[in-house]
């Protein structure tokens, strides 16, 4: 596991190992764990990650203590990683021999009214299913993540997308972020806004927030709006058909149409039926009766001369698609575990498609992804696609257009590159 290097003042003995955890735990309110932390409850959601371990773990119980073990761990040369709540889909929350800031003791959260709006502000520590405690979504809208098990923190500082209608109608979740507290990388906690000090330092945590600066709190719009109607259905196209459905969808401002292939576990296709596609369809303004709802999304279906069998539609009648993914039978460990491949795509506001994949290494499900990928971008060339595939040695201008400004921003906060994930990182390369 790549991790940025320091220059350490500490040895790796464990004599030193035990005076630099007494030396974290002076003066801080939190719990500072040092020992057994093969065994500490990382649940990271993948067990790739099970065996990267820290040096120690913070739980800090206030903005204070973060900030005092951010300080800490330049003045010992030691590298630093942290975790919001949730998972951890490249392992990317932590780095081998680190410390560890454990933000999952954060949650405090409340929904407000101010203004002519409603806004909810939260810790970093919370997920959303911890969220929806406190925002009724039969009356409320937040754009969150399409699995309750996502942490808020991660969301909503790289960009923030819900890939079944909020995105479409509100924007991407880091756009509806009105202020926030951090803390930056020389151990200061400083509140941002539009309004607010160091714009610069504002505008690059609304985008690669983790490289810049640990967010303590995030306060986000609410939209008094419920979510709609999100539906599953079953199709048997070829490549060429399926990516005409794509960009057919993609013409109408009233719908959103994602194509999984293949499909999430609990729905897997086999390689004898690399035809059958999953289609994840929402009317943006479609009909707040249920029935009425999944009458007009099969009506749009039939207008584009789909047909759609009758057992898909039996499905969505007898059995409503839960709209977390976390229940879709996502197994706790799917890297190391028999998880298939699946391809995702989904249109984006302003023309953009955004499509990710996640696989072992097997040679037969790579060449289905290159085959259906391939028929896309040659469908739509004059289209701006972002590609969810974390490398190693990417510049951070592969995943961000204002990669330039954000190296100044990263140089001017955090020069000795203490915060940051190992991938898809704001850094310079060699």
């Amino acid at each position: 596991m790549l991790c940025h290097s320091f220059v350490g003042k500490a040895s790796e003995s464990s004599e030193t190992s035990g005076n630099v955890c007494k030396d974290f735990k002076k003066g801080l309110s939190g719990q500072v764990i040092c020992d057994g932390l093969a065994k500490y409850p990382f649940e990271w959601g993948n067990a790739d990650c099970n065996g990267i371990l820290p040096l120690l773990v913070v739980q800090p119980s206030t903005e204070e203590d973060i900030a005092l073990t951010v300080r800490r761990s330049t003045t010992f040369g030691l590298p630093l990683s942290v975790r919001s709540g949730g998972h951890s889909y490249t392992c990317d929350g932590i780095k081998p021999g680190s410390v560890h800031l454990d933000l999952r003791s954060r949650v405090r959260k409340q929904l407000y009214h101010e203004s002519s709006g409603w806004y909810a502000e939260f810790e970093t520590g919370n997920t959303f299913r911890d969220l929806f405690r406190i925002v009724d979504r039969h009356r409320f809208s937040i754009v969150h993540g399409a699995c309750h098990a996502v942490g808020v923190g991660g969301f909503y500082l790289h960009g923030g997308l819900h890939m079944n209608s909020l995105t479409a109608l509100y924007g991407w979740g880091n756009e509806t972020i009105v202020s926030m507290r951090v803390v930056t990388a020389d151990g200061q906690i400083r509140a941002l806004s539009a309004s607010s000090a160091h714009q610069d330092l504002w505008r690059a945590m609304r985008q690669a927030g983790s490289n810049f600066a640990i967010a303590t709190s995030l306060t986000v719009k609410v939209f008094e709006s419920p979510e709609p109607f999100t539906w599953l259905f079953w199709v048997k196209l070829s490549h060429d058909e399926v990516v005409s459905l794509f960009r057919r969808a993609m013409t109408d401002e009233q719908v959103q149409l994602n194509i999984y292939y293949v499909n999430p576990p609990f729905f897997q296709v086999s390689l004898s039926r690399p035809e059958i596609f999953t289609v994840q369809f929402t009317l943006l303004h479609g009909p707040a009766n249920y029935w009425q709802n999944l009458q007009a999304s099969l009506d749009w279906f039939k207008s584009h001369q789909v047909a759609l069998s009758w057992w898909t539609i039996a499905f969505n009648a007898v059995m409503p698609k839960p709209d977390d993914l976390t229940h879709l039978g996502y197994p706790k460990a799917w890297v190391s575990s028999q998880v298939e491949c699946w391809l995702t795509f989904t249109e984006l506001p302003r023309g953009q498609i955004y499509y990710e994949y996640n696989c072992p290494s097997r040679p037969t499900y790579v060449e289905h992804i290159r085959t259906v990928e391939q028929s896309f971008v040659a469908a739509c060339p004059t289209s701006v696609k972002y590609r969810n595939t974390p490398h190693w040695n990417a510049s951070a201008s592969r995943y961000y257009p204002d990669s330039r400004e954000l190296l100044q921003t990263k140089r001017k906060w955090d020069p000795l590159n203490l915060l940051g994930p190992p991938i898809m990182s704001v850094h310079d390369l060699a």
